[in-house]
């Protein structure tokens, strides 16, 4: 009778065979190029931040700034009729100054002030 041995593999070969490492093995470059056939649609994986592209960005930012100017425009118009606001910020605006001027011309002055 005739026995035959069987060499086991080494451990660090089956770990490193089934270890996360082995999916990470390649750059991204070489795994793309290996995924894509020559005879296939044309594909490339655009440039990211944080996992969003430069479109998305783009519109994101969009968003965000009409939305700040606004936000602007309703503090400027809220806050417009506080004296303190008025007089201190927006009469310092070169083409604001004359719409947040609340002079009262002399004829109509009663004697009393609002300020």
């Amino acid at each position: 009778m005739s026995t035959v041995a069987v060499r086991p593999l080494s451990s660090h070969c089956v770990a490193h065979e089934f270890s996360s490492e082995s999916a990470n093995m390649f750059t991204p470059t070489l795994r793309r190029a290996a995924a894509q056939a020559s005879f296939g649609p044309k594909y490339y994986i655009p440039r990211h931040v944080g996992g969003m592209s430069l479109s998305t960005l783009t519109q994101a930012g969009t968003l965000a700034g009409s939305f700040g100017v606004a936000a602007g425009v309703f503090a400027v118009f809220f806050f417009g009729e506080v004296p303190r606001v008025r007089k201190d910020i927006l009469q310092k605006i070169p083409g604001l100054d004359t719409y947040f001027d609340r002079t009262v011309a002399p004829e109509d002055n009663t004697g009393w002030t609002v300020e």
